[in-house]
């Protein structure tokens, strides 16, 4: 239940957010910027392929460059280029994707004119009327007059730069009062076309610097633009109005019938009613690919050598560039490098059709139910359900919304959003997928953890790939037992409370099964104060004598730092004896049916026991049996005894580590030969001989057994042992 608990938590704090961002309270643009790459997706895969015909692209490339120069080209040039395409290819409407700000000065007949006085022209009527000729710019600008020609211009909001040239008419002037009632982007600046070229002409901006969403990449062109007031049309909206011949009007929506507010939503045009965002907006119907409607290269048509020249006739013209040194590449849904003016054919082809996809009005809404309801659901469902069926129903949902959210999409021109939805799905499943894998994970540990406390976790883990009979099967093997007990330790109960005594306990058992852990030892089992632990099974390990001898000499080193920790704490000082024991063992689970344990038993266990014992008797932390001391190769050891213990006939050597070779002082090696000399003496029954050694003797770590020889010489001397004694120090309890 609590796992439960947690997971609908942590469904509810995915969800929250996602609510947030689809009702517009926050803005997380790693979604936004999903939510372009979906809906660039649904483009590409639905977008219309072919050619229009309605359109075709008059295109300054690098073929007309090379033949005619670089551009600007005079305007002598641009004025026959248009006369061209009215005259000779009966174009209808010509659109021009750029701006003449600056004039176009014939810099040789302004020097003839200022060389001659007005009374030499006046002399010399031929001159005269050669040097009084139109300018280029009058030239182009009778032109323009002529025909049905729609002026360019950029809008802008750079506050340091001055305006330049004029604007056209505006659709809506500032007596209408409609910028008011609109959200179009305002401007503050502008660069217009000369003001004898511009003169009555209708005219577009075609600046798409606010068209730009927050990746780079146009999506969306305002149809209207706002500069002091008055609305502006872009190209492509003035390009088709000119085409079809028709009068723009205004779509008013009220907002508030009680506060009289109402707002511009869209634009009657023709028989269409085109739909704008709040921002006066409308995504653009772009066909599938690059070069989607007709280029004809410039230089082609001023030198009337254009392929199929019907093809013209009766088209909206741009004027435009694919050029890559003029600069007029896009991003688009479409491609990263898409012509500019291709973008306002794609435009001006939604409008002459009247189709563009738009976010309806309810779509927030129910983008926000939809959210809701299916977060809720995968929230509460999921955490009841295996990872298969997890998979399932989640997949249902997701792929279940796609569809209803494509459908909108191509039946009814709906955008409806999709990556909120899709990810708050998807999140909500992995957290519920992830946290189940770790759910099983942490409970298969805990198990371990568990079942660790009895068995060591080396078993746990060795389970791993054998079959239970194999784990159950019993041997018998050479193997090391250790045992530790706590000196003292009916005493030091009597002393503490039960709480008390329970910490130092845990404090003192768990950093010494710690040692023994990696040591490569195994648990056996907790016996109050006194620990069992084994060596060599179930994992082998040929040096398991060794590995035993020195876990035990750690865990006296241990007890220095454990004390110090117990004294600060207000504890009472503890020591412990070990005892450890080389010989055959059996090894196995063994037990009840009620009950089961992985265990060490056999005469050679019971005798690490003894000798765990012993450690008091002597007044050493450590005794070894003599087959664990002939196995430590690699430690310094010395001969404490040689003992019969009860119930064995037969007598063994006892010894203490003295500690590893090469790390023993010299102290304690000079300590530890007069030691076995003394023993030797002992066993001479060289009483005098021992006990002057004996006594030359002194050191803390082994004054107790130096006087238990000392008395039992003494004793010797005065109640000397029977003829056949062998040394052998019988002890008759266990």
């Amino acid at each position: 239940m609590k796992s439960k608990a947690i997971r609908y938590l942590a469904g509810i704090a995915i969800l929250l957010p996602m609510l947030f961002h689809v009702a517009g309270l926050t803005d997380f643009r790693a979604l936004r910027e999903l939510e372009y790459k979906l809906y660039d997706a649904r483009l590409r895969l639905t977008a219309p392929m072919g050619i229009d015909p309605r359109i075709v692209i008059i295109d300054i490339d690098e073929k007309s460059l090379s033949a005619e120069g670089q551009w600007p080209w005079n305007r002598d040039v641009l004025a026959r280029l248009i006369t061209t395409l009215f005259e000779q290819y009966n174009i209808e409407v010509l659109g021009l994707d750029m701006v003449f700000a600056e004039p176009d000065e014939d810099v040789t007949l302004n020097e003839l004119r200022s060389t001659f006085s007005v009374d030499e022209l006046e002399a010399n009527p031929t001159l005269k009327q050669i040097l009084n000729k139109p300018t280029r710019d009058q030239i182009f600008a009778d032109t323009l007059q002529r025909y049905n020609v729609v002026m360019g211009y950029i809008f802008g909001t750079e506050e340091e730069q001055a305006n330049i040239g004029s604007l056209p008419f505006p659709l809506f002037d500032k007596d209408s009062g409609l910028s008011e009632k609109s959200f179009a982007p305002k401007n503050t600046r502008f660069s217009g076309n000369l003001d004898i070229l511009q003169q009555r002409k209708a005219g577009g901006f075609f600046s798409l610097y606010n068209a730009l969403d927050s990746d780079g990449s146009i999506r969306k062109i305002p149809l209207l633009n706002e500069f002091e007031g008055a609305l502006y049309p872009t190209l492509g909206l003035s390009v088709a109005n000119e085409y079809l011949g028709t009068e723009i009007e205004p779509v008013i929506v009220e907002v508030n019938k009680d506060g009289g507010y109402a707002a511009l939503e869209g634009l009657n045009f023709g028989p269409f009613t085109v739909t704008m965002d709040q921002n006066s907006a409308v995504h653009v119907p772009y066909r599938a690919h690059k070069k989607a409607f007709e280029y004809v290269s410039a230089t082609d048509v001023l030198t009337d050598n254009v392929a199929e020249s019907e093809k013209l006739e009766g088209v909206i013209a741009l004027l435009g560039t694919s050029a890559p040194g003029l600069v007029d590449n896009r991003s688009t849904p479409i491609h990263q490098l898409f012509p500019g003016v291709e973008v306002h054919a794609n435009l001006i082809a939604g409008l002459l059709d009247g189709h563009f996809r738009s976010y309806p009005g309810w779509a927030k809404g129910a983008e926000v139910i939809v959210t809701l309801l299916v977060g809720l659901i995968l929230v509460f469902l999921l955490p009841s359900l295996r990872a298969v069926s997890m998979t399932i129903v989640s997949a249902i949902i997701i792929l279940g919304y796609i569809a209803v959210n494509f459908m909108w999409w191509q039946r009814n021109d709906f955008i409806v959003a999709l990556a909120p939805i899709l990810v708050t799905a998807f999140l909500i499943y992995l957290v519920n997928l992830i946290f189940g894998y770790f759910l099983e994970t942490r409970m298969r540990m805990q198990m371990k953890q568990s079942f660790g406390l009895y068995v060591p976790p080396e078993i746990v883990d060795s389970m791993q790939g054998k079959s239970v009979q194999t784990l159950l099967r019993s041997e018998k093997k050479p193997m090391t037992v250790l045992f530790t007990d706590v000196r003292g330790f009916t005493a030091l109960s009597e002393r503490l409370s039960p709480e008390a005594l329970s910490e130092l306990m845990n404090r003192f058992l768990t950093p010494m099964t710690e040692i023994v852990h990696r040591n490569g030892g195994a648990i056996d089992k907790y016996m109050g104060d006194a620990m069992m632990a084994f060596w060599g099974a179930p994992l082998e390990n040929a040096k398991h004598a060794e590995a035993a001898t020195l876990a035990a000499i750690e865990m006296q080193f241990a007890m220095i730092q454990l004390n110090e920790d117990f004294a600060a704490d207000g504890l009472p000082r503890i020591e412990i004896g070990i005892g450890v024991n080389t010989g055959p063992m059996s090894v196995g689970n063994m037990g009840s049916e009620f009950r089961m344990a992985y265990t060490v038993l056999g005469d050679a266990v019971n005798l690490g026991s003894r000798l765990e014992g012993l450690t008091k008797q002597y007044g050493v932390p450590i005794l070894l049996g003599e087959t664990t001391a002939a196995a430590c190769a690699h430690l310094v050891l010395s001969e404490v005894d040689q003992v019969r213990v009860k119930g064995k006939e037969e007598p063994i050597k006892i010894f203490t580590p003295v500690g590893k070779e090469g790390e023993v002082s010299i102290k304690r090696m000079h300590h530890r030969d007069q030691f076995a000399r003394a023993l030797a003496c002992y066993r001479l029954q060289n009483w005098t001989g021992a006990l002057d050694l004996l006594n030359e003797l002194y050191d803390d770590q082994r004054k107790a057994l130096y006087n238990m020889y000392i008395n039992r010489v003494n004793h010797f001397m005065r109640t000397p042992p029977p003829p056949d004694w062998d040394g052998v120090f019988d002890f008759k309890v266990k």
